[in-house]
């Protein structure tokens, strides 16, 4: 997370997030395929919430009642 957060997604190399996790690069391969699996694995539980919220929101908006007036 800290060199996503200190370089950004695009700035951030593998070399330099195995060297932060602490852990070799054969190590770092057999929990995540790429940078960006490593990526989806830190964003995705945060953003769960949110849209879980929103398709919520989305399913009790199509649940309403047509109006009439229209």
């Amino acid at each position: 997370m800290e060199a996503f957060l200190e370089k950004g997604f695009p700035g951030a190399s593998l070399r330099q997030i195995v060297k932060q996790a602490g852990t070799a690069a054969g190590a770092f391969s057999g929990y995540f395929s790429s940078k960006e699996a490593r990526f989806a694995s830190l964003v995705k539980p945060h953003a769960a919430a949110p849209i879980g919220r929103f398709m919520e929101a989305q399913t009790s908006f199509a649940e309403l009642p047509a109006r009439k007036d229209t």
